[in-house]
């Protein structure tokens, strides 16, 4: 079934107790995805390349949002120290899927002030170690 992005939500477990807040309103949110490296197999007995899978790289999420002084602030306090990081499907409904990861905010850009226009921050989340899949309660 396809799904409106509304209502899909990334929310950080800061404090380590389970308690998963949402970092700021957002208006994106993307997962880039899963990646694995190619690892060199190749020898000197042929004339192809070979390889084998390599470690896996679960990527990261980067989300723009609305910016206020508070979340701002908050925002920063996080940079650079890992946390439990879950992104929640669109529906929000009971049983809407979840990833959940460790991970750790690498950047913040902005905030961007326009003319006739909202301002705007931008994070990016580096996923570290493995993605768990579940549902939402």
């Amino acid at each position: 079934m396809s799904k409106v992005g509304t209502l899909a939500n990334l929310t950080c477990d800061s404090g380590g107790s389970g308690a998963y807040v949402t970092l700021m309103t957002y208006v994106e949110v993307k997962y880039d995805g899963v990646k694995v490296t190619a690892v060199d197999t190749s020898d000197l007995t042929s004339f192809s390349k070979t390889f084998i899978p390599g470690m896996v790289d679960y990527g990261s999420i980067t989300c723009v949002g609305n910016y206020a002084k508070t979340d701002y602030t908050a925002l920063l306090a996080l940079v650079r120290v890992s946390h439990n990081f879950k992104l929640t499907e669109p529906d929000g409904s009971t049983g809407s899927q979840t990833m959940t990861a460790a991970g750790f905010i690498e950047e913040v850009s902005g905030p961007e002030f326009k003319n006739d226009e909202v301002a705007r921050v931008t994070v990016k989340i580096k996923l570290s170690g493995a993605l768990t899949l579940g549902t939402a309660p």
